[in-house]
């Protein structure tokens, strides 16, 4: 596998600063829509998706409408709102960047029939009210967290391991670190032990369209 980058900003030429933006078309969509299926499956009425005032803002955004940069200014108040167009595997991807004072908060990408299909969290407040710290190792992370399904990352995401837990549907972390084992397994528990939260993918549906082109 090599050196998993540990900060998006240390990944090769396929740079994870890209991989980050374009999770959702290339870190497998067959474990994502697995994970949010099974997360939903599992879950009891004491269980529920992410929830900070930021997230219900974006929640409150029909899902039968495009998703646009006005849209998201008035549901995010006070919050700088960009639409961009990146490439990804050479397919377009529209987004949009979430910033504070020049600060990413957050990566959104739309679904093509509304509403949203994934949201990026960079931020660590923002990862902390969700009940996750940035940067926390994974033997710190597992024993509070319950019914926790690991999966190595794919395509651009290969070198991180994505985890789901039952008590937040539709929510993945991202764990970096190094292992010279295969691509496309899990590292053993010791090494996994040592690896750290970079960031959260939230998936407000699992069942959502493709991202939008």
């Amino acid at each position: 596998m090599g050196t998993a980058a540990r900060d998006a900003g240390t990944r090769g030429p396929r740079a994870v600063r890209r991989a980050g933006v374009a999770v959702v078309c290339c870190i497998g969509l067959a474990f994502l829509a697995a994970a949010g299926s099974a997360a939903h499956a599992a879950e009891g009425a004491e269980t529920g998706g992410p929830c900070t005032p930021l997230l219900d803002g974006l929640k409150r955004l029909p899902a039968d409408e495009p998703v646009t940069e006005a849209a998201l200014l008035e549901a995010l108040t006070g919050l700088d709102v960009t639409r961009e167009r990146t490439y990804t595997e050479g397919e377009p991807l529209t987004l949009f960047r979430v910033r504070r004072d020049g600060h990413s908060l957050l990566d959104i990408i739309p679904a093509t029939g509304g509403g949203l299909y994934a949201v990026i969290v960079r931020d660590a407040a923002l990862a902390r009210n969700m009940g996750h710290e940035l940067g926390a190792s994974y033997r710190r992370w597992a024993p509070v967290h319950r019914n926790v399904t690991c999966e190595p990352g794919a395509e651009e995401f290969s070198g991180s391991v994505l985890c789901a837990q039952r008590r937040q549907p539709g929510l993945l972390l991202r764990f970096d670190g190094e292992w010279q084992g295969p691509d496309g397994r899990v590292p053993p528990a010791d090494v996994l032990a040592g690896w750290t939260l970079s960031e959260l993918i939230w998936l407000p549906g699992a069942d959502q369209p493709q991202p939008g082109r």
